[in-house]
């Protein structure tokens, strides 16, 4: 059972309003505790998703909703009013407005995730209504004696994630080489005290030991087809080797 008050310090951490000692506090914590360690990563993930998703667009019949339930006659004389638009460059009505569409856009979003028990789960969530536009073109399980977990590859327009998600009881590298047409966006969440990451020019590794989710970002910059190489290496020996491909 993960304690409620680190849950609250991993949520402000997430929105960047957390004190030295709180996230000292909160890192000590999960160092110990796998289960909120996994937990916290997950939200890492989930947030570093919604990042990359377009901001919604109010519709025209809520602008209308709006427009209807002012009444500009206690603003401004019948001889001198504004049009709405106008009167919505007025710091409170301007204010007003934006609490009203996101009020109404987070109801339909809580609507949503109650229903969606694999919210939590980016691979499954990718796919399902927020991630119209995203779609598992690669699912890679990994079942070694000592190493275990799955590999995804996850479109979404130009961008590609490679989603990694380990357990080991020995450390290995997960080495990926990649083309000039491909570029290399970010890591996230970021590498903590049990993985190691390297970048060179066209490869990127990480070493890891224990249990480990992140995604690995990636930029296609035209519409050929691209080969991504990657590798698990241990002990200097190539335990699997594969290619994905970026279409």
């Amino acid at each position: 059972m993960i304690d409620k008050k680190y849950i609250e310090l991993m949520n402000k951490e997430i929105d960047k309003v957390i004190s030295e000692d709180e996230k000292t506090a909160l890192h000590n914590y999960l160092s110990t505790d796998i289960e909120a360690k996994e937990y916290y990563n997950e939200l890492l993930l989930t947030n570093d998703y919604l990042d990359t998703l377009p901001d919604p667009e109010p519709s025209e019949n809520l602008k209308k909703y709006i427009i209807n339930s002012i009444d500009f006659s206690r603003y401004s004389s019948l001889e001198n009013r504004k049009s709405f638009w106008n009167f919505l460059y007025i710091p409170k009505f301007k204010y007003a407005y934006i609490f009203a569409a996101g009020l109404i856009a987070g109801i339909i979003l809580i609507s949503i995730f109650s229903n969606n028990p694999d919210f939590l789960d980016p691979a499954k969530n990718i796919s399902g209504t927020m991630g119209v536009d995203s779609k598992i073109v690669k699912e890679i399980p990994l079942n070694f004696s000592d190493i275990s977990g799955k590999i995804e590859l996850i479109k979404t327009g130009n961008n590609f994630s490679v989603y990694a998600n380990f357990n080991s009881a020995q450390k290995f590298d997960f080495v990926i080489k990649y083309p000039s047409d491909v570029e290399f966006q970010s890591i996230s969440p970021a590498p903590d005290n049990n993985i190691e990451f390297t970048k060179g020019e066209n490869l990127l590794k990480t070493t890891n030991l224990g249990s480990q989710q992140y995604r690995l970002l990636f930029l296609k910059n035209n519409t050929k087809t691209s080969t991504i190489h990657i590798q698990l290496v241990k002990s200097k020996s190539i335990i699997y080797e594969d290619e994905l491909l970026l279409n």
